[in-house]
């Protein structure tokens, strides 16, 4: 909350791929942002939960090559 006081929204837009989501809902509890700044955030929030799906399909695929190779060993 501190670091989101001294620099605001870009903190989090800096750091959103490192934050974790219950961080940032607490964020938006107590700070005060303004309407551009939520609708910033709502981007950075969508691009964040994009790249989680593209490594949880990464992910996937490597327990699908574990789970094949399981039964060639």
């Amino acid at each position: 909350m501190t670091c989101v006081k001294q620099d605001g929204l870009k903190f989090i837009l800096d750091n959103i791929d490192t934050l974790r989501y219950e961080l940032i809902g607490y964020v938006l509890l107590k700070a005060d942002l303004s309407k551009r700044e939520f609708k910033q955030l709502k981007q950075a929030m969508v691009g964040k939960k994009q790249r989680e799906v593209n490594e949880m399909d990464k992910a996937d695929n490597v327990m699908g090559l574990v789970n094949q190779l399981v039964h060639y060993v």
